[in-house]
């Protein structure tokens, strides 16, 4: 069984060709091009999508296997930006 995506193109694809990575299987116009008002048309393509890996059930295994610690524990790069927080910002207007 193949999963599909409908993908909208203003270019003019024809079936079994590529569009944003995935095969053309269906093909249909939405609204034709008008070359006196120069205007490009838009399609609409059925394609081919590939399979979307599932997301664990059990909320405790899936953050054990985004390992343990939030980004805020983890030491920023020597020399990288970080915004200050609101406090820092009003310490800084103030004098």
């Amino acid at each position: 069984m193949t999963m599909t995506r409908t993908v909208r193109s203003r270019f003019d694809k024809e079936i079994g060709g590529i569009v944003e990575g995935c095969t053309i299987l269906e093909k249909r116009t939405v609204m034709a091009p008008e070359p006196a008002e120069q205007r490009r048309g838009v399609w609409e393509y059925v394609v081919e999508a590939p399979p979307v890996p599932m997301k664990s059930s059990n909320p405790r295994k899936a953050a054990s296997e985004r390992g343990s610690g939030s980004v805020l524990d983890k030491n920023p790069e020597p020399g990288s930006f970080t915004s200050p927080t609101f406090a820092e910002q009003a310490t800084f207007s103030s004098g």
